[in-house]
C-alpha cells in the first residue's frame, strides 16, 4: 500500500507477460496421455493363426512374462501377423520398459521370411493431425504427363501415387511444424520376374538357380586391401545389374540346341557334322555380333538365318520368364466419394501448434495447381475443431465473467441517498472486481506457461472457465470489506489495509482448501489422473493467482477507485432488507434447532434416492460427427466379391452425399495399411462417413435398416460422437478346453444381443474359414531328399514370391521379386501340379502330399498366455452402468463349465477404475481440507463444523443433474471433488468472522447473529457470482463442451443447496458445539 505506483506498474507488466504467454501456448484438443502400452508386431505373410501362435506369439509371450510391472499381455495372431499388446502399470517408465522388451526378444529365433518382431510405442503425438484423401479419375489419367519410362507399367492408382510423391508430399513436408507425411494405400512398384513353368521344366532350370544367379551377379564383395607404402586401400569386386535388359540377358544355365530351321520341335537334334565347334565356355564372344546370346533369341535368329550352331547354348532369364516393372500385388482397394483414392497422413511435431500447422498446410495445398481429374478431400483436421472448441470455452468463460460482474453490481448497488449516487457507489467496487478476474486468469496462464508443460486444451480451458466464478470470490470478500470500511468513514488507505487484514485468514484458508482438493490427483495412476490433471492444475493456479491478486492488487485498486458515500451514520448502522430477512430466519433456526437439523438431514438423505434415477456413464457422448460402416463377408471371400457388396453400400451412402447430409466418405477394402497388423482381410471393408453439421436424428439407425436388405454380409453401422473417446462392451472368456469356451461365447453372444442398449455384437471365437492343408508323405519326400520345411519354403515362394535382390533404374530403387504366373496358382489342381525340387530329383506337390480342406480360425486371441474368446459390442444407451448390470446378470445366470471364466473389460472396467480413483481422491481431499483449516484456524472443532457443509452440497448437485438429464460420469464426479473445496468457502467466511467477534467479547449467540448479518452479503455475492459465472458453461451444447457442462452443473447445484443450508445449519451446529454442549457439561459439574 505504501508503494502503490510500483504495484500498478507490476500489474501492467504482469498483464503483458501473461498475454504473451497465452499467445505462445500450444493448442490441442485433449491432454496428451501416454497410455502404458507397448506393442510387439511381427509380420509373417501368408501363414496361418495356428502357426504364428506356435512359432512367434508364444515364444515372445514366454520371453517377456518375467518383466516387472506388466499388468496384462494380450495377443492376436492372424494369417499375416502376430500383434501383442503389453499393458504396464501407469507408474512404469515406458522408456525402460521398451528397452526391457527389446532385450527380451532380441535372441528369439523366428522363421525365415519373418519381419520383426518390432517393439512400437504409440502416444498421442503419433496420431495424425490431418488426413487427406486424394482422388483421381480417368480425366486425370488422360491429362497427366506420365514419364515415358512408366507409360506401360502405371495404372491409375500408381500414376496418382507418383503424382502425390512428386508434387504434394514434398510441399507439405516443407511446412513448418510438420514432422512426417505418410502415404497410405499406395502400392510401390517392383521388378517382377514372372516365371514360365513350362519353359523352366523344358530347360531344367529351378527357381533356386535363378535366385543364385541374380544374387551372384548383383553384389559388392570385399577382397582385401593393398598397401602402396603411402596409403592403405581396400579392394572390392563389384557386379551390378542396372536395367531390365541386364536381368533379361543374365545367364542362369546352359542347354544343348534342340531346334532346326524347318521345325520348331525341340525333340529334333542337329547332326554333329552340321554344328561348328563353338563351345559356349570358350568362344561365345566370338559369335557374330548380330547373333543373340540367349537360347530363345538364338532360336529365333536361327529360324530366320539357318546357320550351323553348336552348343551348349546359354539359358537366360528371358528364356524362362517375363521381366517387367509392375505394382506389387495388393489385396486392398481405396476410394473416396466413389473415386479411386490414396490417403496422406500428416503428423505434426510435438512442439508445434496444431492450429498453425493445419492452417499452413491448407495454404500450401491451395497454392498447388492440381491437374484435371484430381481433387483433395479433408478426411480429418484437428485444427478447426481445436480452434472452435477453445473459442467456445473462451466465449462461455467471457459470458460467465459478465454474469459474475452483474451479480456483484446488483449486490453492491445502494440507492441511498439517491439513485445516481447509489449507482456510482456500486459501479466503483464493481470496476475493481472487473479488473480482478482477467488479472487472476492471465496470471494463471502465465504460471501454466512458465512452470508446467500444460497446453491450452479442453480440460485446461475448462478449468480456467470454471475458475472464473471462483476467482472472484476472494476479491469480492476483500472489496466488500474495503467498501464497508470506507462507507463507515475510514481513511481509504487505512480502510483497505485493515479490511484486507481482517479477511486474510478466511481467504488463505478457503484458497488452500480448494487447491489441496486436487493434490490426490497427482498421485492417482490411470486415466483419471492423466486426463484431469490439466483441469486440476489450471483451477489450482487460478485460485492461487486469485488469492495473491485479492491481497495485493485489489487493496491498491480499491483504495484508488472506491470513494466514501453520502450515507449518514444512522443509514450505515441500519440493517439492510437482506440482513433483516436473514437475521429473522437465523434466529428462528437457532430457536428450533431440532426441527431445522431434522429437515436438513431429511432433505439430504432423500436426495440420495436420485442416484438410482440418474444415468451413470464414463464420458458422455456428444453430437454425432461421423458414422462407421463395417461389412464382413464369409472368411475367404475374394476381394472382388467383397468389392461388389461394398459398392452396394456406397450407393446408399452416395444418396446422402448428394443431398449434403454426408460431407464425404472414404472406403477401404482389405488391409490398406500393412503395418496395422490386421489380417489379410479380403472379406471385409470399412466405410468412414463424415457427417454435415446438422445430420438427421437416428441417421445411423436409418442406414442400418436400409442396409439390412444386403443379406450376404454382416453389416454394422456405428455412430461416432464427438467428445472424449467412448467405450463399449468387452468380455473375455477363457478356460482349459477351448471347445467349451467357444460354446459359452456363442451362448453369451446370443443373450447379449437381446439386451436393449447394446448393438453390433461380435465374437471372434465364432469366426472361421476353410484352410487347404497338404499333408506330406514323408517316405516319398525323403526319397528325393526333401523335408517338410523345404517343401513349405518352396510353396511359399511359389505362392507369395521371393525377394532376391535390389536394383536401381533411372535413379529409382526397386526390389527384384521372383513370382509365379498367376495362372499357375489360380486353382487347387494347378497349385498341386507345381514342381518341387530336391537334391535327388524333382516331383510335383500332389505327388508327395495329400490335399484336404480343414476348418481354421481367422484369429487367435490370448490373454496372459491363455487362449481367449473375445466378445465386443457398442453401447447405445446413455446409462452405461445399467447396461453393465444387465450384462453381469446374464453372466451370473449362466451355468459355466468347470474352469471357464468370463471377465469384463472395456467401458465397465474403466467406470469401475475411474470412480474408484475419484472416490479415493475425494476421501483424501476431505482429510486434506480439514487439515488445512485446522492449520489456518488453529482449532479442531471449527473446521469440523465447517465440514458439515459438504453433505449439504450433494442435495443440489443430484437434483440439478436429475432435472437437466445429465449423466453421472467422470466430469460430474470431478465436479463433486471441486465442490469439496468450494462449498467450505462460505462456511469459512462466516465462522472466521464469528470467532473474531467472540474474541472481541460477543457471546456465542450474539456473534452468530451479528456475524451472519455482516457476512450474508459477501457469502451470497460469492455464491451467486460463482453460480452465474458457471451458467454459460453448464448450458453448453457443443460436443466438446460436455465435459465442462456436466462439471459446472454439479458445482452450480451443490453451491445453491450448500449456500442456503450452510447459512442456517452451520450456525446451529456451531452454537451446539460452542454453547449448548459446554453449558451442559458446566451444569453437570
Amino acid at each position: 500500500m505504501r508503494s502503490r505506483p510500483v504495484t500498478i506498474l507490476a500489474i501492467i507488466m504482469l498483464t503483458i507477460i501473461s498475454i504473451n504467454s497465452y499467445i505462445n501456448m500450444q493448442r490441442e484438443l485433449f491432454p496428451q496421455i501416454e497410455f502404458p502400452n507397448l506393442f510387439i508386431v511381427t509380420i509373417y505373410p501368408n501363414s496361418n493363426p495356428e502357426a504364428i501362435t506356435r512359432e512367434i506369439t508364444e515364444p515372445i509371450e514366454n520371453s517377456i512374462s518375467g518383466i516387472s510391472g506388466i499388468k496384462e499381455i494380450r495377443s492376436t495372431s492372424t494369417n499375416t501377423s502376430s500383434n501383442i499388446t503389453v499393458t504396464f502399470d501407469f507408474k512404469k517408465d515406458l522408456s525402460k520398459a521398451e528397452t526391457e522388451l527389446n532385450s527380451s526378444i532380441a535372441d528369439l529365433n523366428v522363421p525365415t521370411g519373418v519381419q520383426g518382431p518390432f517393439v512400437q510405442r504409440i502416444n498421442s503425438d503419433a496420431f495424425p493431425t490431418m488426413e487427406l484423401s486424394i482422388t483421381a479419375n480417368n480425366e486425370f489419367w488422360n491429362s497427366y504427363d506420365i514419364p515415358a519410362n512408366d507409360q506401360q507399367s502405371l495404372t491409375l492408382l500408381s500414376a496418382l501415387q507418383l503424382y502425390i510423391e512428386e508434387n504434394i508430399t514434398p510441399q507439405i513436408s516443407k511446412v513448418s511444424g510438420v514432422s512426417s507425411v505418410n502415404l497410405i494405400g499406395g502400392n510401390d512398384q517392383e521388378v517382377q520376374i514372372i516365371l514360365n513353368r513350362d519353359s523352366m521344366k523344358k530347360y531344367g532350370i529351378t527357381s533356386q538357380q535363378l535366385q543364385y544367379s541374380i544374387v551372384q551377379n548383383n553384389m559388392d564383395l570385399p577382397s582385401g586391401s593393398i598397401d602402396d607404402g603411402v596409403t592403405n586401400k581396400t579392394v572390392k569386386v563389384r557386379s551390378r545389374i542396372n536395367s531390365l535388359d541386364s536381368i533379361r540377358n543374365l545367364i542362369i544355365g546352359t542347354s544343348q540346341p534342340n531346334f532346326d530351321s524347318e521345325s520348331n520341335n525341340p525333340g529334333n537334334s542337329f547332326p554333329a557334322n552340321q554344328m561348328p565347334a563353338v563351345p559356349l565356355s570358350e568362344s561365345l564372344n566370338d559369335l557374330p555380333t548380330n547373333i543373340p546370346r540367349c537360347y530363345t533369341q538364338i532360336k529365333e535368329f536361327y529360324d530366320a538365318n539357318p546357320t550351323d550352331i553348336t552348343g551348349p547354348l546359354p539359358i537366360c532369364v528371358s528364356d524362362i520368364g517375363e521381366v517387367l516393372i509392375a505394382e506389387k500385388p495388393s489385396n486392398s482397394i481405396s476410394r473416396t466419394n466413389g473415386e479411386t483414392s490414396l490417403k496422406l497422413s500428416i503428423i505434426k511435431d510435438p512442439t508445434a501448434n496444431t492450429v498453425d500447422v493445419t492452417e499452413s498446410i491448407q495454404g500450401t495445398l491451395s497454392d498447388i495447381n492440381l491437374p484435371r481429374g484430381i481433387s483433395i478431400v479433408e478426411i480429418t483436421n484437428d485444427g478447426p475443431e481445436i480452434k472452435e472448441s477453445l473459442n467456445t470455452l473462451i466465449k462461455e468463460g467471457f459470458y460467465g465473467f459478465l454474469f459474475a460482474i452483474m451479480i456483484v453490481f446488483i449486490f453492491l448497488v445502494n440507492f441511498k441517498p439517491n439513485i445516481l449516487k447509489g449507482l456510482s457507489m456500486g459501479i466503483r467496487p464493481t470496476l475493481v472486481i472487473i479488473a480482478s478476474i482477467p488479472l487472476s486468469i492471465l496470471t494463471a496462464i502465465m504460471l501454466m506457461y512458465y512452470l508446467t508443460d500444460v497446453a491450452l486444451n479442453l480440460m485446461s480451458l475448462a478449468g480456467l472457465a470454471i475458475s472464473v466464478g471462483r476467482v472472484v470470490d476472494d476479491s469480492i470478500v476483500v472489496i466488500e470489506n474495503i467498501y464497508r470500511h470506507i462507507q463507515m468513514g475510514e481513511d481509504r488507505i487505512k480502510a483497505a489495509m485493515a479490511a484486507t487484514r481482517e479477511v486474510l485468514p478466511p481467504i488463505v484458508a478457503s484458497t488452500l482448501a480448494t487447491v489441496v482438493v486436487f493434490v490426490p490427483l497427482a498421485f492417482i495412476e490411470g486415466l483419471v489422473g492423466e486426463f484431469f490433471s490439466p483441469f486440476a492444475l489450471a483451477v489450482s493456479l487460478a485460485l492461487i493467482a486469485s488469492g495473491i491478486v485479492s491481497i495485493t492488487a485489489i487493496p491498491v485498486l480499491g483504495s484508488f477507485i472506491i470513494r466514501p458515500g453520502d450515507l449518514t451514520e444512522s443509514d450505515l448502522k441500519k440493517p439492510s432488507t437482506l440482513q433483516k430477512i436473514y437475521g429473522s430466519m437465523l434466529k428462528w433456526s437457532l430457536s428450533h434447532k431440532l426441527i431445522s437439523l431434522s429437515l436438513a438431514i431429511l432433505i439430504t438423505l432423500s436426495s440420495l434416492g436420485l442416484l438410482f434415477q440418474i444415468p451413470v456413464t464414463f464420458f458422455s457422448s456428444g453430437n454425432p460427427e461421423a458414422i462407421s460402416i463395417s461389412a464382413s463377408m464369409p472368411p475367404g471371400t475374394s476381394i472382388n466379391r467383397t468389392n461388389q457388396t461394398i459398392l452396394e453400400i456406397e450407393k446408399v451412402i452416395d444418396e446422402y452425399y448428394e443431398s449434403k447430409i454426408v460431407e464425404n466418405y472414404s472406403t477401404t477394402i482389405g488391409s490398406a495399411d500393412f503395418w496395422s497388423g490386421s489380417s489379410d482381410s479380403t472379406n471385409s471393408g470399412l466405410i468412414f462417413v463424415n457427417l454435415s453439421e446438422d445430420p438427421p436424428e437416428k441417421l445411423a439407425e436409418t442406414i442400418q435398416e436400409r442396409l439390412s436388405e444386403i443379406d450376404d454380409a454382416i453389416i454394422k453401422v456405428t455412430e461416432i460422437a464427438g467428445g472424449p473417446p467412448q467405450g463399449g462392451v468387452e468380455l473375455n472368456i477363457s478356460g482349459p478346453n477351448f471347445e467349451e469356451v467357444q460354446s459359452v461365447s456363442q451362448n453369451l453372444e446370443t443373450k447379449l444381443s437381446k439386451i436393449e442398449g447394446i448393438s453390433n455384437i461380435s465374437n471372434n471365437a465364432s469366426e472361421g474359414k476353410d484352410e487347404i492343408v497338404w499333408t506330406v508323405d514323408q517316405e516319398k519326400a525323403s526319397s528325393i531328399g526333401l523335408s517338410t520345411m523345404s517343401i513349405a519354403f518352396q510353396m511359399r515362394s511359389i505362392m507369395s514370391g521371393t525377394q532376391v535382390s535390389e536394383i536401381e533404374i533411372d535413379g529409382k530403387n526397386y526390389t527384384i521379386m521372383i513370382r509365379s504366373n498367376p495362372d499357375d496358382i489360380s486353382d487347387l489342381q494347378k497349385l498341386g501340379s507345381n514342381t518341387i525340387s530336391g537334391p535327388a530329383g524333382e516331383t510335383t506337390l500332389d505327388s508327395i502330399a495329400k490335399r484336404t480342406i480343414e476348418p481354421s480360425a481367422v484369429t487367435i486371441t490370448r490373454v496372459d498366455g491363455k487362449r481367449t474368446a473375445l466378445i465386443i459390442g457398442d453401447i447405445t444407451s446413455d446409462d452405461t452402468q445399467s447396461v453393465g448390470k444387465e450384462v453381469q446378470s446374464v453372466i451370473d445366470s449362466m451355468n459355466l463349465p468347470t474352469g471357464v471364466k468370463v471377465s469384463s473389460g472395456g467401458i465397465f472396467d474403466q467406470i469401475a477404475e475411474g470412480f474408484q480413483d475419484i472416490f479415493l481422491a475425494m476421501g483424501v481431499g476431505i482429510v486434506l481440507v480439514y487439515l488445512v483449516m485446522v492449520a489456518t484456524m488453529g482449532s479442531l472443532r471449527s473446521p469440523m463444523i465447517i465440514m458439515i457443509s459438504l453433505p449439504l452440497s450433494i442435495v443440489g448437485a443430484l437434483v440439478l443433474l436429475f432435472i437437466t438429464g445429465k449423466p453421472l460420469g467422470l466430469p460430474a464426479m470431478m465436479g463433486f471433488l471441486l465442490l469439496i473445496g468450494v462449498v467450505v468457502t462460505n462456511a469459512v467466511v462466516l465462522i472466521v468472522f464469528v470467532e473474531q467477534l467472540r474474541a472481541k467479547g460477543f457471546s456465542t449467540y450474539d456473534a452468530i447473529i451479528e456475524g451472519g448479518k455482516v457476512r450474508v452479503r459477501p457469502i451470497l455475492m460469492t455464491a451467486f457470482a460463482t453460480i452465474f459465472a458457471l451458467i454459460p458453461l453448464a448450458l453448453a451444447s457443443e460436443t466438446n463442451g460436455l465435459v465442462g457442462s456436466e462439471l459446472a452443473t454439479v458445482v452450480i447445484g451443490g453451491l445453491v443447496s450448500s449456500t442456503f443450508l450452510t447459512l442456517l445449519v452451520v450456525p446451529i451446529v456451531y452454537q451446539i458445539f460452542f454453547h449448548s454442549i459446554p453449558n451442559m457439561f458446566k451444569r453437570d459439574s
